[in-house]
């Protein structure tokens, strides 16, 4: 059984490549998710009539890791591709009307974001 407004198609692969002595990490997260049914959203008093069904989309994410003795440094990124639902609320301009409405979100919102950090490693 398939929750309704999800995708019944997804798709998760993972690649974790590394040097043999813990100096270097990179890691490659992709998701695929297929089409989904999207709620009727037809209106009669407002002139919208949006599709029945989202646009396949991926995400790929990646992080490369840098061990030193005791501290790693880490920088990657998320939604390499910048993949996002573009105005995902209907009527977003107008809140309080009647044709506002969040139920079409289907997809990202974020597009691409990158980052970088260290970790401390008191253990040893």
């Amino acid at each position: 059984m398939t929750l309704p407004y999800n995708s019944k198609d997804k798709f998760l692969a993972v690649l974790s490549l590394h040097s043999r002595e813990p100096q270097w990490q990179v890691d490659f997260n992709l998701h695929w998710y297929g089409v989904q049914r999207l709620p009727d959203n037809s209106n009669p008093v407002v002139d919208i009539n949006l599709p029945g069904y989202s646009d396949p989309f991926s995400i790929l994410g990646m992080q490369y890791t840098h061990s030193f003795q005791r501290i790693e440094l880490f920088t990657g990124v998320e939604n390499v591709f910048d993949f996002r639902q573009l105005q995902p609320i209907i009527s977003w301009q107008n809140p309080f009307s009647e044709q506002f409405d969040t139920s079409y979100a289907w997809g990202p919102t974020r597009g691409r974001e990158m980052y970088a950090g260290l970790r401390f490693n008191f253990n040893d």
